[in-house]
């Protein structure tokens, strides 16, 4: 699974290699899957940000920053500058505020 693979064939990937029956937490359902917008650390880690939310305007505005902000966070970590591992950060709603977008 690379950062560069087509979206559809890496979905198909992901779906088959972590979808369990009962356990929500790890499964992927395809069409999440098409919507990673980028892995992290380092652009090719463990971690990745899902973008879930809809009709939202604007949203390519603000995806650079996003992704700034989430590979500095998987490269520092949370509390102890350790390098975050295995977690999947799902956007489900954004507030853009208009004076903001420029």
């Amino acid at each position: 699974i690379t950062p560069r693979q087509d979206p559809k064939a890496r979905a198909k990937v992901i779906c088959y290699k972590f979808t369990a029956e009962n356990d929500e937490l790890t499964s992927w359902i395809p069409t999440d899957a098409r919507k990673i917008w980028c892995f992290g650390p380092a652009q090719t880690g463990p971690n990745c940000v899902v973008h879930e939310s809809k009709g939202v305007q604007n949203l390519n505005e603000i995806k650079d920053l996003v992704v700034a902000g989430f590979q500095w966070a998987a490269y520092e970590g949370v509390l102890c500058v350790e390098i975050m591992r295995g977690v999947r950060f799902i956007n489900h709603d954004v507030s853009l505020l208009a004076d903001a977008i420029l």
